[in-house]
């Protein structure tokens, strides 16, 4: 099976209330659709559902568009929380890190688990 092609707005359609935890806006707030990594990447990322996450304006404002670790790490636990069919967090870790190690690629992955049982 292949993977489902869904377009940007079809996947915001999908999902119509904010990642962010503890945040319970839904249509009220405008609802943005966020890319985890942006910037060099944004051409790439803006296409493919695995690199989103959608926030309320006041939330997406207030997230980089290149993630520290820490910030990754939250927004991938996010991602999990609310979108497990696009969920692939080795495929965007490696985009983040072309170059990082298996281990770091491992260390990471055990911290977004962490984060995700935290916050579900």
């Amino acid at each position: 099976m292949g993977i489902r092609q869904i377009t940007r707005t079809e996947w915001g359609e999908e999902h119509d209330s904010c990642f962010h935890p503890g945040c319970a806006a839904r249509y009220r707030y405008t609802m943005e659709t966020h890319e985890i990594l942006g910037g060099a990447d944004r051409a790439f990322t803006s296409q493919h559902p695995f690199y989103w996450i959608r926030l309320c304006r006041p939330h997406h404002a207030a997230i980089s568009s290149r993630p520290s670790p820490g910030m990754l790490i939250a927004e991938l636990a996010w991602k999990k929380l609310h979108d497990e069919e696009w969920y692939d967090p080795e495929r965007v870790i490696r985009l983040w890190r072309s170059k990082c190690t298996d281990e770091y690629v491992k260390e990471l992955l055990e911290a977004i688990e962490t984060e995700y049982q935290r916050i579900k």
